[in-house]
């Protein structure tokens, strides 16, 4: 069985560690008891979504948005036939916006926690927690049920901002040490998936 990291396994598939986290509280990501990605069973699991979400043909259609809930705002609903989620949407549309803001707090949130004071590894860990929570907050109240896949989640991994770690390790007077980084978030207890 290989296994890697949340973030070697975000850099392997092209998308931020808050993404991978979004996964792991939906059920996609398999962690192996030595708390690393099992990562042949999350693509396996990752496979078996949408093509919209991932290229290709899925083998059976799963955790799909559903598309008689009037609360989800068209711009976020999505099923399978629909082709790719338009970016072309005027600047000023709301769910834009807040996938902006979703994307923008991580980084806002570790440049913080640097300024004050904190540790690298809280820096890191508050770019993922508050992300994550944000983003579960802002589906929550744009009516999307938790677990499903949506447009809004590809418009808000778009958006993701990674910050400098490599300047911010430099300003907190820390070498940049992602392994254990990773380490510290993948145990903080505000990242675990929700009971079942």
């Amino acid at each position: 069985m290989q296994t890697e990291t949340k973030a070697a396994f975000a850099r392997r598939h092209g998308v931020n560690r808050s993404t991978v986290q979004k996964w792991q509280d939906k059920g996609l990501l398999v962690i192996a008891p030595d708390g690393m990605v099992n990562v042949e069973a999350t693509k396996w699991n990752l496979d078996q979504r949408p093509a919209k979400y991932r290229g290709g043909t899925p083998h059976r259609s799963v955790r799909t948005a559903p598309q008689n809930v009037r609360t989800i705002p068209q711009e976020a609903r999505t099923s399978p036939q629909d082709g790719p989620q338009a970016e072309e949407e005027p600047e000023g549309s709301l769910l834009i916006v807040l996938a902006t803001l979703v994307g923008l707090v991580g980084k806002i949130s570790a440049e913080a926690a640097v300024a004050s004071g904190a540790s690298m590894r809280v820096a890191y860990a508050l770019d993922s927690i508050t992300t994550v929570h944000l983003w579960n907050e802002a589906e929550r109240m744009l009516g999307i049920p938790p677990g499903s896949v949506s447009g809004f989640e590809t418009m808000v991994d778009k958006r993701v901002v990674e910050p400098a770690w490599g300047d911010l390790a430099a300003q907190a007077g820390e070498p940049v040490d992602t392994d254990a980084w990773d380490t510290f978030v993948a145990a903080h207890p505000m990242l675990q998936p929700p009971p079942a």
